[in-house]
C-alpha cells in the first residue's frame, strides 16, 4: 500500500505538497488513490485516481478526478502521479479509450491532459487502441 508525500510545481512555478495515500479494494482489478494537501482540507475534499487493470503490467486510468476544488486544479498532481505509480507499482499507465465500449469513455478534458502530454513528449498516442500511453521515464 502506498502512503507517500510529494510535491508538484504549478505553470507559474508555485510548490504545492500532497499527500498519496492508497486505498484498500474490493476487487484486485482496480488501484485507488486519494491525493489529499497536506494540511487537512477544511471539507475533506481530496484528488480521486483510480486505475483499473488491463493485465498484469497494463492498466488503464478509470478515474481522475479534483471535484471541482481548487486546492486540486492545475497543480501538476496527475502530471507528476502517473510516472511515480509506474516506478512504484512497476507498470505501464494508459488513458481510457473511445472506441466506444459501453460505460468506457476519454471526458474532453482528459484529452487536454493527454494532448499536453503528448506535447511535451511524456505521452504517445496509440491509434490501433484509440488511447494515450505514458513514456516511462520521460523527460
Amino acid at each position: 500500500m502506498i502512503k507517500e508525500n510529494f510535491k508538484t510545481i504549478d505553470k507559474f512555478n508555485k510548490p504545492y505538497y500532497f499527500l498519496c495515500e492508497q486505498i484498500e479494494d474490493s476487487d484486485d482489478h482496480h488501484l485507488s488513490f486519494h491525493i489529499k494537501t497536506i494540511i487537512a482540507h477544511p471539507k475533506g475534499e481530496f484528488y480521486e485516481f483510480e486505475l483499473e487493470k488491463i493485465d498484469d503490467q497494463l492498466y488503464g486510468i478509470s478515474i481522475m478526478h479534483n471535484h471541482h476544488d481548487v486546492e486540486y486544479m492545475e497543480k501538476g498532481i496527475t502530471e507528476y502521479l502517473i510516472p511515480f505509480l509506474m516506478e512504484k507499482l512497476n507498470i505501464k499507465i494508459v488513458s481510457s479509450t473511445h472506441i466506444g465500449i459501453p460505460g468506457v469513455y476519454r471526458s474532453e478534458k482528459a484529452n487536454k491532459f493527454w494532448e499536453k502530454m503528448v506535447e511535451k513528449n511524456k505521452a504517445k498516442y496509440d491509434n490501433k487502441n484509440k488511447r494515450y500511453e505514458f513514456i516511462k521515464n520521460a523527460e
